[in-house]
């Protein structure tokens, strides 16, 4: 099973410029077809297959007068992998702008930017064994969000503060993580703790109870430390309160808001706080 015979079937067409890309990849065992205006992909076969490409190449596809790629025409590619040393933040911002505009309608093709060969080989060898939900090729944090992306290119966003073990890291913790060589998991090596997929996504009913009971005590403590919002007697501030401490619900993100401005802190500093608190044995 460990052979590349024995995985599926990949096709992966590639543009002009990433020829470079493409010699990199020649390990994985796959229908390489580089695409020009000698040879077109039609809509069945962008269906079948991956598009490795290049940021100016894709901009030329979708602005260009030879739209030799044909990306967001018709039948999708089942993903498009764009490769680039010199991806600034400006220029990925400009390509979401323009795949969203060229991909209307409903379906729209997943894609991934990235500047390491390493992530794509990675999402194609998971497609070559049909590992593709289980490996992850990409992750990243937006304040106490985690933003990650598997080799299928589906995007799963995990709430830090909706997750029994990730609650307990602070921001700075939450992103000093490493991904797996292989994209089995998510490392925080300072902490000895590792994630995969599954382990992100857990979400059982006696887990939420339990992290609700934690969050609620945690909430209490907090509290006793600023005495300024039993101060506000504010009725409707009040009564969220007593349902997050009894763990009848969550901290949700109005809440966390509400007690960040009578406290005079941000949000995100609230929530570093309660998780510094969450750790605290």
């Amino acid at each position: 099973m460990g052979k590349e015979s024995a995985g599926r079937a990949l096709t992966v067409y590639y543009s002009p410029n990433a020829v470079p890309s493409r010699e990199h990849l020649s390990g994985i065992k796959a229908d390489w077809r580089l695409v020009s205006p000698q040879n077109q992909v039609s809509g069945s076969g962008r269906s079948k297959g991956f598009y490795l490409t290049t940021i100016d190449d894709l901009i030329s596809d979708l602005v260009g007068r030879n739209r030799i790629a044909q990306v967001g025409t018709g039948a999708g590619y089942r993903g498009i992998l764009i490769h680039s040393s010199k991806a600034s933040s400006g220029l990925k911002d400009q390509l979401v702008s323009l795949l969203s505009c060229s991909q209307g309608g409903d379906r729209r093709t997943p894609w991934l930017a990235s500047s390491s060969i390493r992530v794509i080989r990675r999402v194609l060898q998971a497609q070559r064994h049909g590992h593709g939900d289980a490996v992850i090729a990409s992750a990243f944090v937006d304040g106490r969000m985690l933003v990650v992306q598997d080799a299928n290119l589906d995007m799963h966003v995990i709430a830090a503060d909706d997750h029994p073990v990730l609650s307990t890291l602070t921001t700075d913790q939450l992103s000093s993580f490493s991904i797996d060589p292989a994209g089995s998991g998510l490392h925080w090596r300072s902490l000895d703790l590792d994630l995969d997929l599954d382990g992100l996504s857990q979400d059982s009913k006696d887990e939420r109870a339990d992290y609700r009971l934690k969050r609620g005590r945690v909430l209490r403590l907090w509290l006793e430390q600023h005495p300024e919002v039993m101060e506000k007697r504010n009725e409707d501030l009040m009564n969220s309160l007593k349902t997050v401490m009894q763990g009848k619900s969550d901290l949700s993100s109005q809440l966390a808001v509400a007690l960040a401005e009578v406290c005079a802190i941000t949000p995100n500093a609230l929530l570093n706080e309660l998780a510094e608190l969450q750790n605290t044995p």
